[in-house]
């Protein structure tokens, strides 16, 4: 199974650069990371360790609110950052 996945992760390295894909197939990987990320986020903010949808007394889920307003308000990747780690770690103790 390694060697199976070295070589489908390593095999574009190896083809020939006139290979290209289509313009459909480019527009739609162009949404792969956005799928791919938000499915993480809200795995990891919205569900419990069972499984269950977590809404009520959710610490990740007021910081990333809290982190989201600091990100449309400021625009300052580090502000939020900052914040949102601030706050969770305030709602953590205090929940």
């Amino acid at each position: 199974s390694g060697i199976s996945t070295f070589i489908s992760r390593f095999s574009f390295f190896f083809l020939p650069n006139k290979f290209f894909l289509p313009k459909w197939a480019v527009n739609l990987l162009s949404y792969v990371p956005t799928a791919v990320l938000s499915s993480i986020i809200i795995s990891n903010v919205m569900l419990d360790t069972s499984g269950d949808i977590f809404i009520y007394f959710n610490e990740k889920l007021y910081a990333s609110i809290i982190a989201i307003l600091i990100s449309l308000i400021f625009n300052n990747i580090f502000m939020t950052i900052l914040v949102g780690m601030m706050s969770m770690w305030f709602l953590n103790y205090i929940i």
